[in-house]
């Protein structure tokens, strides 16, 4: 289990439509750029992003100290993307990665 990427649009659809539901308003994902600024990779998988739902203006490395990503409802209302610091205190989704025939051998 590890903190949650998000590789597609169906994928960040899905998300967006729990969080909605549950009424949460900000969540932690594994999205990063710590290792290289302005380079976000989802640190569950180690992937570059190649999907992002960015809200507006960012990510905007405020303060030069945003180097993770949460997903924000009040950044535009939709639940947008956007880079705050680490060290904020939040809700988070993880997720299980499937496994394949061979995992348990």
């Amino acid at each position: 289990m590890s903190l949650l990427s998000i590789e597609k649009k169906t994928e960040n659809d899905l998300i967006r439509n729990y969080l909605k539901q549950t009424k949460m308003n900000r969540v932690w994902t594994s999205g990063t750029d710590l290792e290289e600024e302005g380079s976000f990779i989802w640190l569950s998988t180690g992937k570059v992003l190649n999907f992002t739902y960015w809200a507006a203006s960012q990510p905007d490395n405020a303060r030069s100290i945003e180097h993770c990503l949460e997903i924000n409802r009040y950044l535009g209302s939709n639940y947008t993307w956007n880079d705050i610091p680490c060290t904020e205190t939040h809700n988070f989704v993880c997720e299980i990665l499937e496994c394949s025939p061979f995992c348990n051998l």
